[in-house]
């Protein structure tokens, strides 16, 4: 990552589905990263213009539906969004949560 860049930390927490109690955490923090991974990771939050996003989309009523919390702190700002499956939320959102689970170290 370059050294000049303030480093970001995303966190994606998963739970709901069929085993509830099960709740994996997935966590990507730019520091960790090649250069071109963060700046893949940098353009789909810009994309997705993350920070004006809702801190919550609508419940689903699907069963055994997940629910995920993706949050992303850099510098001094930190934010939150929660969404379901299939509850409407934009497709960008999935991106970013797909590149979380496969380049994260899992808690």
């Amino acid at each position: 990552m370059a050294q000049d860049a303030p480093p970001m930390q995303v966190e994606l927490e998963r739970s709901g589905g069929q085993l509830p109690t099960f709740k994996p955490k997935y966590v990507v923090a730019t520091d960790s990263l090649s250069s071109e991974e963060c700046h893949e990771l940098k353009r789909l939050i810009e994309k997705t213009n993350f920070f004006r996003q809702p801190k919550q989309f609508s419940e689903t009523g699907l069963p055994d539906a997940f629910k995920y919390k993706l949050t992303v702190q850099e510098g001094g700002q930190r934010h939150s969004v929660i969404f379901h499956d299939e509850d409407g939320h934009p497709e960008q959102i999935d991106a970013i949560a797909d590149w979380v689970r496969s380049h994260a170290s899992h808690r």
